[in-house]
């Protein structure tokens, strides 16, 4: 959930495609999570999933910053798996999977909202939607019963293991109650 300034979608998608372009070459697979994702129509900021080509993102992301093209939040958030920065104003949020084997996971939580989230990793037992042989840790699905982890290379995998069908990006509120 954003706590930035909210400003409309018609704003902010050229802002975000300018960067998910400029970003491209320096992943081998770059996508929009959060609000713009899910279609609204009011974007507090723009966050992004992706899988790096080796150091290219983080040198591009760096070489950006030194040149003032970027700058970064107010706390300063750049690591190895998450940079924020601002950039014409926009914060964007960079969920960075260096493990595309991680990519599912963080895709499905960083594109519902904050309760649809919550519930996807959280047992049935306890009011979620995870079931009890499974647990999500490392942006990973586990097998609870010998140890492993499960291959959910997409978020429709992800689904599929949870015995639902996989809601559009629009339909993951707080409101959603799934389909098994």
């Amino acid at each position: 959930m954003s706590t930035e300034e909210k400003r409309s979608r018609t704003q902010i998608l050229p802002i975000a495609q300018r960067v998910l372009e400029g970003l491209s070459d320096s992943c081998t697979r770059i996508e929009f999570a959060g609000s713009l994702r899910r279609g609204k129509e009011m974007i507090g900021d723009v966050e992004l999933v992706v899988i790096p080509d080796g150091d290219k993102l983080y040198s591009l992301l760096d070489q950006r910053l030194l040149a003032g093209k970027i700058s970064h939040t107010p706390v300063k958030r750049w690591g190895s798996k998450y940079r924020a920065f601002i950039f014409n104003g926009v914060k964007f949020d960079v969920f960075i999977n260096p493990d595309p084997a991680t990519f599912a996971v963080n895709f499905m939580i960083r594109t519902g909202c904050a309760e649809f989230s919550h519930r996807m990793v959280t047992m049935r037992s306890a009011g979620g939607w995870l079931p009890e042989c499974y647990l999500v840790k490392n942006a990973r699905v586990w097998d609870r019963a010998t140890g492993e982890a499960l291959d959910t290379p997409e978020e429709k995998d992800v689904f599929r293991l949870w015995g639902m069908e996989m809601p559009a990006p629009e339909e993951r509120t707080e409101m959603f109650m799934p389909v098994w």
